[in-house]
C-alpha cells in the first residue's frame, strides 16, 4: 500500500516480512539485536493480536532509496492490569457484564518491547522536523480506531536540553513525558575483572559473596547456546519474576517467545543449577555486534539462605559480554539500583504522547498519569 503525505511517497507495510532484511538491519537494527529483522519477526509472531504497519519514506522525485524507515503497533492496554486481591475480583466482575472494561487502544512509534530509538531518517534528505511530522499523521491515518496515540523512545540528556524544548515545539498537540531510562554499561575492551576494578568497594564486596555463596552451596552455572530443552522450567521461573514486577507492568511473553529466541544464533542463556542440578536462575541475552542485552530474567521462589541469584547473574553476563568482545550492556530498564552497583549508567527516554478527538485536551494530563518516576543518579564507580 502507498500514500503521500507532505509531497513525500510512503510504501506501508504490514508486516516486517515485507521489508528487506539488510537494509532495515543496516539503518535500525544494525547495533542492537532488540531492533533487528530477525527479532522483530518473532515480536510480531508472539503477539499476533496487535497491528503493526512499517513505514518506508521516499522523496517525491527518487523511489530508488528511502530516506527514512520506521514502524508502529496497536494493542489493547489494560490499565488494571497487575491488580491483585479484591480489586481484581471486583474488576472482573465488572467485565462479565461489560467485556472491555479498563482497556484501551493504544498506537505507538516501535512496540513495548524495544526501549530505545527504533526509526531512522536521512537529515540531508528530510529535515527532523518533517520527518516527525510524518510520523505523528501516519499514526492517525493508519490507527483510526487508536484512543491514545505514542511517539517513544527520544533520547535526552536533560528535561533542560535545548534539543529537546526544540524537538517539543515540533509535536503540536502532542504533549511530551518522561519514560523509564534505560541502564546502560560501557565496557569498551575491558575484561570483566577490570571493569570490577572500577567498581566501588562495596559493591565489589556484594560480587564476591554471590560468587562465593554459590561455591560454597555447590550451585554451577553454565552458558547454554541452544536452551529450547529448558524453555518449560525456564518459563515458570520467568512468570515467578513477571508476576511479582512493580516498576513495569505489562502483559508476559507467550511461551512461544522463548522457544523463538533459542532457535536463533543472537541469543544464549545463563543458568544457575542447584546441587541437584535443576535451574534456580537463568538470564536469556541477545547481542549484536557490540551491545550485550540480558533481556529475560527467572528465577525460583527465594528462599533465606539462598545466593544473591540477581548480582551473580549480572557478573556471570558480563563475562560473556566481554568473552563476546561486546563494548556495551543494555541492562534494559527498571531494578536500577544493582545495576547502577555494576556501574551502569542512566539514559533519559521521553515520548510524545496525544489523546485522538474530541478528548485531545486530555493529552496534557494523560502524559503527566504516564510519566515514569526517576530514579536517583548515582554512580558504581569509583
Amino acid at each position: 500500500m502507498n500514500t503521500v503525505i507532505d509531497n513525500f511517497n510512503i510504501h506501508v507495510a504490514t508486516s516486517i516480512n515485507e521489508l528487506d532484511a539488510d537494509l532495515w538491519n543496516q539503518k535500525i537494527g544494525f547495533n542492537h539485536a532488540a531492533k533487528s529483522h530477525q527479532f522483530l519477526q518473532i515480536i510480531e509472531s508472539s503477539f499476533p493480536a496487535r497491528q503493526y504497519f512499517y513505514f518506508s519514506v521516499y522523496s517525491a522525485t527518487d523511489n530508488s532509496k528511502p530516506i527514512a524507515l520506521f514502524f508502529s503497533c496497536q494493542y489493547r492496554h489494560d490499565l488494571f492490569q497487575g491488580a491483585q486481591g479484591l480489586t481484581e475480583s471486583c474488576i472482573n466482575g465488572v467485565r462479565h457484564l461489560l467485556k472491555n472494561f479498563g482497556a484501551i487502544s493504544i498506537a505507538m512509534t516501535g512496540n513495548p518491547e524495544c526501549h530505545s530509538q527504533t526509526w531512522w531518517f536521512d537529515d540531508q534528505a528530510i529535515t527532523e522536523s518533517q520527518f516527525f511530522s510524518l510520523s505523528t499523521q501516519c499514526l492517525e491515518q493508519h490507527h483510526p480506531k487508536a484512543w491514545l496515540l505514542i511517539v517513544r523512545d527520544f533520547m535526552i540528556q536533560s528535561n533542560s536540553d535545548s534539543h529537546f524544548y526544540d524537538l517539543k515545539s515540533k509535536f503540536g498537540h502532542f504533549s511530551f513525558t518522561s519514560l523509564h531510562p534505560i541502564a546502560a554499561l560501557s565496557i569498551g575492551d575491558q575484561s570483566a575483572e577490570s571493569h570490577k576494578s572500577r567498581l566501588k568497594r562495596n559493591y565489589r564486596r556484594l560480587i564476591r559473596k554471590s560468587l562465593t555463596d554459590l561455591t560454597q552451596q555447590q550451585y554451577r552455572v553454565e552458558r547454554q547456546l541452544d536452551f529450547s530443552q529448558l524453555v518449560d522450567t525456564f518459563y515458570s521461573l520467568y512468570l515467578n519474576v513477571h508476576h511479582r514486577a512493580q516498576e513495569y507492568v505489562r502483559e508476559p511473553f507467550p511461551k512461544s517467545f522463548l522457544l523463538d529466541l533459542a532457535k536463533n544464533p543472537f541469543s544464549e542463556a545463563t543458568v544457575i543449577y542447584d546441587d541437584d542440578s535443576r535451574v534456580a536462575a537463568f538470564t536469556i541475552s541477545i547481542f549484536s555486534s557490540t551491545i550485550y542485552n540480558p533481556y529475560i530474567f527467572g528465577t525460583r521462589e527465594i528462599k533465606p539462605d539462598d545466593p544473591n541469584f540477581y548480582y551473580a547473574l549480572m557478573w556471570f553476563d558480563l563475562e560473556n559480554a566481554c568473552h563476546r568482545r561486546m563494548t556495551h550492556m543494555d541492562m534494559g530498564i527498571t531494578n536500577y539500583f544493582p545495576k547502577q552497583n555494576f556501574g551502569a549508567e542512566l539514559l533519559p527516554l521521553a515520548m510524545a504522547v496525544s489523546v485522538r478527538k474530541p478528548f485531545r485536551w486530555l493529552s496534557t494530563l494523560i502524559a503527566k498519569a504516564l510519566a515514569e518516576p526517576q530514579p536517583p543518579i548515582r554512580s558504581g564507580l569509583k
